[in-house]
């Protein structure tokens, strides 16, 4: 009575049990937060019945509190070996009764929500594919989480050290073991990569991190620790650096890695007082075979030619594609400068042999211009820029053939000044045009954006390819002028097309990674925009990976100033620069544009379709848009769509055209859109 009166006076409600099996029936409907207990009650005492409790599964963890008058310390041990939570001996202070009873309903709900978390911390764990241990080092003996067994694919629990130093990779052992000694002797965390081999022979790799526990003398006796599985991180970084520093179409390294490559050899060949060849080739009438026959055979034939060249390399040489139709090699440590032009050729005669393309019989030839370390520069990229004036030279005597560097080439470095007068008169007198190629979103075919892209009308030779040009203008700055000019016009025309009534649609621009040299670019642009009545959505700038190997503080700054302007940052043939997802996360990137190269034949090429896959994958994984160029084919497009890619650029849509016939498509493709979704509403 009295205790009821007191805990309802408190605040609490409060049901009542004649006896110790009406108790239980009562907590079994009630399901009560505390079950108070007298020790002595009709049928059943306070201990029977807190051993029944305990039997049930919704009161196995409910509090339960006895109250007697029984003071020996039996009775005490029984009441906690039946499960009591508390006791109280009377007589009871009615004053703190209800303390008492708020103290154990708060450390129950604590244990409840710590238990919560704890279950909540292990499944985390899992997902993150991240195992703890202990290991006891005076014992020698490793205790792990369920996690851990799981991972290391251990059919049964073992606690010896030596079971995880078996398991590591044979390569990374010594490695590994070094390590814990250096953070055990040091005093610092272990923090380390490494390889684990799984009894059923798989390879995982994990990151390791610990911290010792040192007794009173300074000795190492505990360590704990976590290990994560990064295999899945690790076939990223692979495939992200094989993009990085391979061509996809030929196999062979790009023109990072071979400079890196010849870096290395260089600081070779000057310790052992030796030559290095550096070859520089670039195919005869390329284009030809492209436009007559088209890229599909284009590329077949590079993958043919690469092959030929790489079978000419021996011993150290090393082959790479440097661009389009350009491949360099180079060869030592050489005795004398004659021993390249055994290399040479070589590779005249190998692609001399014909070649068969389905049913057509090519014959290649290649122009091959050579340098020698240390004799004609001591720089791999002086090397290669003479390799480079030398296989002009091979050119201009009637191709097919190859040529040393001499000093005397550099007289086409006056023929270059002169081209890039032409450019700077050309355009002062208005010779540059700008060709506009739609972008569409094939779930609407409406056109979601058109990418800019500049034309040299030359008096005297006509319509002059960009790549004719653009590698000048960039060698030169002048490509700073011109980036400039493009802008300009793409905002005057993008206003243009506003007033007459076109879908407002953002226009892409390309820029060099020059300009972002050059903080007033924040400036210009922001001025150019509102000089038209435009804002930031309706430009685009797009830069190839080039820009992120400057990697400056200020580049990023200036990207992160465009991006508060509104203006979009799109990364053009992704995959083949320098691919690193650190800039994704650290700059505004708002779109990836997958090259031309890995979207080609993806339907019938596992590879390219792998690597599509891949990418696409990874911007949707970073919220980011993504675009595939060069789409040609209705199954490429298909492919596209079936993987989640649904804005496209290519032939397939449409080629760069001038701006009158731009806006008649763009009018035409949003007039049948719009027909599409009103034909919907009508069904």
């Amino acid at each position: 009575m009295f205790v009821r009166q007191t805990l309802e006076a408190a605040g609490f409600a409060v049901a009542e049990a004649e006896d110790g099996d009406a108790g239980l029936a009562i907590s079994g409907e009630l399901n009560p937060d505390l079950i108070m207990l007298d020790v002595l009650m009709p049928g059943r005492d306070g201990f029977e019945v807190c051993t029944a409790l305990r039997q049930l599964k919704q009161h196995v963890n409910t509090p339960v509190l006895i109250m007697t008058g029984l003071e020996d310390a039996d009775s005490v041990d029984r009441a906690y070996q039946v499960g009591a939570t508390d006791f109280i001996t009377k007589p009871i202070r009615w004053d703190l009764l209800p303390h008492r009873i708020r103290y154990i309903l708060r450390a129950t709900r604590t244990m409840e929500a710590l238990a919560a978390s704890q279950t909540k911390l292990v499944e985390a764990q899992r997902i993150a594919r991240l195992t703890t241990w202990e290991w006891d080092i005076e014992k020698g003996l490793v205790s792990w989480t369920d996690e851990a067994f799981h991972e290391l694919g251990l059919a049964e629990k073992e606690s010896s050290i030596d079971v995880f130093w078996n398991l590591v990779h044979p390569d990374d052992r010594q490695v590994v073991r070094l390590a814990f000694i250096a953070a055990l002797k040091a005093q610092k965390a272990f923090n380390h990569d490494y390889r684990v081999i799984l009894p059923n022979g798989a390879i995982k790799h994990f990151h390791g991190q610990s911290q010792t526990q040192y007794g009173a003398d300074g000795r190492a006796i505990y360590m704990i620790g976590s290990a994560q599985n990064i295999t899945e991180r690790k076939r990223m970084e692979d495939e992200v650096r094989k993009l990085a520093l391979y061509d996809s179409l030929t196999g062979l390294p790009n023109r990072v890695l071979f400079r890196e490559e010849l870096d290395r050899a260089l600081l070779r060949a000057q310790r052992n007082a030796s030559l290095i060849g550096v070859l520089f080739l670039d195919l005869d009438n390329f284009k030809r075979v492209n436009d007559s026959l088209g890229h599909e055979n284009g590329d077949r034939l590079l993958r043919e030619i690469a092959t030929r060249i790489r079978q000419c390399a021996r011993g150290d040489e090393v082959v790479a594609r440097f661009g389009a139709d350009e491949f360099t090699m180079f060869t030592g440590p050489l005795k004398n400068a004659e021993d390249v032009s055994k290399v040479a050729q070589r590779i005249v005669n190998a692609l001399a042999e014909p070649i068969q393309l389905e049913a057509q019989e090519l014959y290649a030839s290649t122009s091959i211009g050579i340098s020698i370390f240390p004799t004609d520069a001591c720089e791999a990229g002086d090397l290669i820029k003479n390799a480079d004036t030398a296989m002009y030279a091979a050119k201009g005597g009637g191709r097919n053939c190859f040529r040393f560097y001499d000093h005397s080439m550099n007289d086409s470095t006056l023929a270059k000044l002169e081209f890039e007068g032409a450019m700077r008169r050309g355009l002062a007198r208005g010779e540059f045009i700008l060709h506009y190629q739609p972008r569409i979103d094939t779930r609407t075919d409406r056109v979601v954006g058109c990418e800019a892209l500049i034309r040299w009308n030359h008096p005297d030779r006509g319509f002059i390819e960009p790549r004719e040009f653009i590698g000048i203008a960039e060698e030169s700055g002048f490509i700073i002028s011109i980036g400039k000019w493009v802008i300009e016009h793409a905002c005057w025309r993008q206003r243009a097309w506003r007033d007459m009534g076109m879908p407002r649609i953002p226009i892409s621009v390309n820029l060099s990674a020059l300009h972002f040299a050059r903080p007033e670019i924040v400036t210009d642009i922001c001025e150019v925009l509102t000089r038209h009545g435009l804002d930031g959505h309706d430009l685009e700038l797009e830069v190839t990976e080039t820009v992120f190997l400057q990697d400056t503080e200020a580049s990023a700054t200036i990207l992160r100033d465009l991006s508060s302007l509104g203006v979009k940052l799109v990364i053009d043939d992704f995959g083949v620069g320098f691919s690193s997802l650190n800039y994704l996360q650290r700059l505004p990137v708002s779109t990836l544009k997958i090259d031309r190269s890995f979207v080609r034949d993806t339907p019938i090429n596992p590879r390219n379709a792998a690597i599509t896959k891949a990418i696409v994958a990874m911007a949707k994984s970073l919220e980011l848009n993504v675009v595939a160029e060069g789409v040609e084919t209705d199954e490429e497009k298909e492919f596209l769509m079936r993987i989640g890619c649904y804005e496209m650029q290519g032939f397939l849509f449409g080629r760069p055209m001038p701006e009158g016939e731009f806006a008649e498509r763009c009018l035409l493709s949003d007039s049948r859109a719009n027909l599409t979704a009103h034909s919907s509403d009508v069904v």
